[in-house]
């Protein structure tokens, strides 16, 4: 019976550790992220067709990003304040963003919301191109349930981000959707804003509307 026991302990952990260590990493797969990135952004610009834009996106998504795992990143709120990604035992949803970025200003209602009503199944993680003293004004506006991360340096381009290790190559603004087991279920792009055509309740329907959509996987698993 001891034997029929440790031999079993011992199937467990192998396979434990076998699953373990078959998982990919965002980190390790951001050649491919670059690369069809790249492509989908030429294609665009040469066809003008935001269909083709969109399923070139959703191919970069499920090929690159979709099923992998998010490494543990340490980051410095604008609280001054030390958090590692391994920490939260519930959901998170990375958003980047941006001062320049007009539909990043959009979707902060939306965001508030969200995270107002499901902070017990979703933290909300904002992390900015713009550094301390640019973000500020910017970070009033968010619930104060919203965890704002300062990028360290200034950006070098406008369309991607670098923080404590966090690599983001897609403009602004990106939603990643990670589950608790720190895999990433789905990544957007874009939001609603006001201009002439749309005033801020439609701009607040439209987002709420798309993320809630989203956010399904953890909300209504």
């Amino acid at each position: 019976m001891k034997k029929i026991l440790v031999t079993t302990l011992f199937f467990v952990c192998f396979f434990q550790a076998n699953s373990q260590s078959i998982k990919e990493y965002y980190k390790d797969n951001l050649d491919c992220v670059l690369d069809l990135s790249q492509k989908s952004n030429d294609a665009f610009l040469v066809s003008k067709d935001y269909e083709l834009g969109r399923n070139l996106f959703d191919s970069l998504v499920n090929s690159c990003i979709k099923g992998r795992y998010l490494s543990n990143y340490e980051f410095r709120t604008l609280k001054k304040r030390n958090i590692n990604t391994d920490e939260f035992e519930k959901s998170i949803l990375i958003v980047t963003s941006a001062s320049w970025c007009a539909p990043c200003y959009g979707e902060i209602p939306t965001l508030n919301k969200v995270a107002s009503k499901y902070s017990d199944k979703l933290q909300i993680i904002v992390l900015f191109a713009d550094t301390k003293n640019k973000m500020k004004k910017m970070a009033t506006r968010y619930d104060d349930k919203i965890i704002l991360i300062p990028a360290l340096n200034p950006p070098s381009d406008q369309r991607t981000l670098s923080i404590s290790g966090f690599e983001h190559l897609l403009d602004f603004p990106t939603t990643y959707l990670i589950d608790t087991e720190k895999k990433i279920l789905d990544i957007s792009r874009g939001a609603a804003f006001p201009n002439d055509k749309m005033d801020w309740d439609e701009v607040n329907r439209i987002n709420e509307k798309n993320l809630m959509k989203f956010l399904t996987p953890i909300l209504n698993p």
